[in-house]
């Protein structure tokens, strides 16, 4: 997903390990932040969103969901009101 010239994302992942996750990319592809979601003790489940700043350096950001989730879209802003990162 596209991020350039955001300050903010809004979109579905899965909690997981490893590599299962999200990260935002520069544009030479090096890894800019990562986004993973701790499987312990968390009340989250996949397909529910994250919302996150776009790292300054960041022109992409690569997610992993399920092919089942109801929510598969990411939504971007330059707001910065959490209640408008809600289409």
């Amino acid at each position: 997903m596209d991020v350039r010239g955001y300050k903010r994302v809004r979109f579905p992942s899965v909690p997981g390990t490893g590599l299962v996750g999200s990260i935002f990319a520069d544009s030479s592809g090096n890894v800019v932040k990562t986004i993973v979601v701790p499987t312990i003790g968390l009340k989250f489940e996949a397909g529910m969103y994250l919302i996150s700043d776009v790292p300054e350096d960041a022109t992409a950001l690569h997610f992993s969901i399920l092919f089942t989730v109801e929510f598969d879209k990411g939504v971007l802003s330059n707001s910065v009101k959490i209640e408008d990162m809600e289409p």
